[in-house]
């Protein structure tokens, strides 16, 4: 059985775009992982740690039969293979791969949460999401993605707009 996955990709050191190109070529080059729909990709200012550049951010559907936690440890040595450097926590990046949803799978690991646990605060992950599926419902808080971006008050620091 293949589950749908969601995943938030994100970018802010280097050519943005292209650093998203690479990591969905990758991801299309996975064994057993088939890429369903890419959204538009989408600028947005950083949240959290203000003091770096702007992301590009967009939001991947694939399919796949792979354990989670495999797909996760893949995913996470393309960050790597790209040149992912986690020296400041949520700090300038030139790829980040996020694992949002798994069908409506619960996991909390020491190195794995999903959903996201602060996706449904995030602009620049439900606006690039809302093309992938508006209507899916996150398993614990029972709201739609449409449902999730129209409770985020308009936050002057959570800029996102499409490129």
């Amino acid at each position: 059985m293949k589950n749908r996955i969601f995943l938030s990709i994100g970018s802010n050191i280097g050519n943005l775009k292209e650093n998203i190109d690479q990591a969905v070529e990758k991801i299309k080059e996975l064994a057993s992982v088939e890429v369903v729909k890419v959204s538009k990709y989408y600028k947005s200012t950083p949240v959290e740690f203000l003091h770096q550049n702007d992301f590009v951010n967009c939001a991947v559907l694939i399919k796949t039969g792979i354990n989670i936690h495999k797909l996760h440890a893949k995913l996470q040595k393309i960050e790597v293979e790209l040149g992912k450097d986690k020296q400041i926590e949520n700090g300038p990046r030139s790829i980040d791969i996020d694992i949002i949803f798994c069908e409506d799978l619960v996991i909390s690991t020491s190195d794995l949460q999903v959903p996201h646990q602060k996706m449904h605060e995030r602009k620049f992950v439900l606006i690039p999401f809302m093309e992938l599926d508006k209507n899916f419902k996150h398993p614990q808080l029972n709201l739609t993605v449409k449902e999730l971006l129209a409770k985020l008050k308009d936050n002057h620091l959570q800029k996102v707009k499409e490129l």
